[in-house]
């Protein structure tokens, strides 16, 4: 399960582990983390459809999934910082 918190309100954005298959009809919160990793990447791009930097939790009993799931959310901070930087440093320029 990944948990989204934005703006001091928690919502779950996929609770999807199946047991058996790893899937459901949703996706795995593997699927999901990918997910919010590309929305980051078009949000540094300044894209419409990109996704805003918003804080994460992970919470699995599945040790594999949860590093997974890390990896791309780590992404999508990086991606949220160079983005956040970037706008700080053009700032600067402009005083």
């Amino acid at each position: 399960m990944i948990a989204v918190h934005v703006a001091g309100v928690t919502g779950a954005m996929v609770m999807a582990e199946s047991m058996l298959s790893g899937r459901d009809e949703n996706g795995t919160g593997h699927d999901v983390a990918k997910w919010v990793e590309a929305r980051a990447f078009a949000w540094a791009q300044g894209e419409e459809c990109g996704l805003s930097p918003l804080e994460w939790s992970i919470h699995s009993q599945n040790s594999v999934g949860v590093g997974n799931m890390t990896q791309a959310l780590r992404n999508a901070d990086r991606l949220w910082a160079m983005r956040s930087a970037s706008n700080r440093d053009r700032l600067g320029e402009r005083k």
